[in-house]
């Protein structure tokens, strides 16, 4: 991660591999079976669990270069928590600002406490809802975004990238869940990677 906040890791894994997961998800969250796992809405979703649920999970969760962005900033004996799927359907608004897991905190702390990620398993663009982020957002030591900044988006950056593709943030770092105003569904894996305390 530089300075900013986070990174990006292009065409980390073959685009028809991602494709096919993608795919997946999609079979997943159509599922009644799954809903037990879900959250979210028709437009925003997220199923928790995928690594029970879809065994090429664990290869992108166990990828070299995503773990050894966890290990730098984590420690050797950092931990994955949590990987779940993220579609991003046409006509999504935009979902809320955050920063993951800062709410447990009574102080924020002043090394890194998450390192977050997600495979673009599609492409991810401006219009489809790429995920959006306020660069240098994790200096903040703040646990939520400013009122104003919920209000206005006017510093989040939109994280584009080709299918294939690797996102990876400082827990801290202000962002969100952009709005889709494409014809195409955006599908996301996401994993969370966690130091040992």
């Amino acid at each position: 991660l530089d300075h900013y906040g986070y990174c990006l890791l292009e065409d980390r894994m073959p685009a028809h591999e991602a494709e096919q997961l993608a795919e997946r998800c999609l079979e997943l969250h159509a599922d009644p079976s799954n809903d037990v796992y879900k959250n979210g809405n028709k437009y925003y979703q997220t199923l928790f669990g995928m690594m029970n649920l879809d065994d090429r999970v664990w290869s992108y969760a166990s990828h070299p270069d995503a773990v050894a962005v966890a290990h730098h900033f984590l420690g050797p004996r950092c931990r994955v928590v949590e990987a779940c799927s993220k579609p991003n359907w046409p006509g999504a608004p935009d979902q809320v600002l955050h920063a993951d897991s800062a709410g447990d905190f009574h102080q924020v702390p002043n090394v890194p406490w998450m390192i977050n990620s997600i495979w673009m398993l599609t492409d991810f663009t401006v219009e489809n809802g790429a995920t959006g982020i306020v660069p240098m957002s994790h200096r903040s030591g703040l646990k939520r975004p400013p009122q104003e900044l919920m209000e206005n988006h006017a510093l989040v950056k939109p994280l584009t990238g080709r299918t294939g593709s690797l996102a990876m943030w400082h827990g801290g770092l202000f962002h969100i869940a952009r709005g889709n105003s494409s014809n195409d569904i955006r599908v996301g894996l996401n994993i969370a990677y966690y130091p040992r305390w």
